[in-house]
């Protein structure tokens, strides 16, 4: 790398809040409430998604999906065409062309609307049956996706939810009030809560074993 920029995407009409990816596209939200995908490849914009009423502030892709939650405290899970799935794409010119084609001319559609009816989204990470997200006022929210009934709710921190990750049984958040706090995935019960950061929590990651954490006091910590 030169240290100089390949591409530059244009086309939101407001500052760009939130970029997610994968091998085949780029999916970025916007202070204009919109979501564009976009080739990664070449940087040509694919699609226009409308349907958020403020900003989109977080997004989490997968293959043939797209999480976004927004400013209005709502949740959209996106679907894609399957042959958009880009685990066939790599190394494969004429497959990722054929992809990208999909996702072009091919069927998005907003399949599930979920309100999580308070301060606005800042966090959200899909599973194959829940849609977990975190809130500017601390609280985690888990939706159960066959009906869209929120499993449970659950205060975990004095401020804003900046990043979670989640497996079958924990949910793990980074806050503004520079904890990281475990909670239990189905109840909501708080497990643990690490301190140890001086200052907000940004960014974090974690296994069977270990959490690694970022936070704004310039460390990385492990847990």
């Amino acid at each position: 790398m030169d240290g100089k920029p390949v591409m530059c995407l244009e086309g939101h009409e407001a500052t760009v809040t939130a970029v997610a990816v994968d091998s085949l596209k780029i999916v970025s939200g916007g202070a204009d409430t919109k979501m564009m995908l976009w080739a990664r490849a070449t940087g040509e914009r694919l699609r226009v998604l409308h349907g958020h009423s403020r900003s989109v502030v977080c997004l989490n892709v997968g293959p043939t999906w797209v999480a976004s939650g927004g400013q209005e405290s709502e949740a959209r899970i996106w679907s894609l065409p399957k042959e958009a799935d880009p685990s066939a794409s790599v190394g494969h010119e004429r497959s990722r062309v054929k992809a990208e084609e999909a996702l072009k001319r091919g069927q998005v559609r907003c399949r599930k609307r979920l309100s999580a009816g308070g301060a606005g989204l800042t966090a959200v990470k899909y599973g194959s049956l829940e849609l977990i997200a975190g809130l500017a006022d601390g609280h985690i929210i888990v939706w159960w996706l066959q009906t869209g009934d929120i499993l449970q709710r659950s205060k975990a921190h004095d401020g804003p939810v900046f990043d979670l990750q989640f497996d079958a049984t924990r949910v793990v958040s980074a806050g503004g009030d520079a904890l990281v706090v475990v909670t239990d995935v189905t109840t909501g019960e708080q497990i643990q809560s690490l301190r140890g950061h001086d200052g907000p929590v940004i960014q974090l990651q974690f296994d069977t074993s270990k959490i690694l954490s970022a936070g704004v006091d310039n460390t990385l910590r492990q847990w």
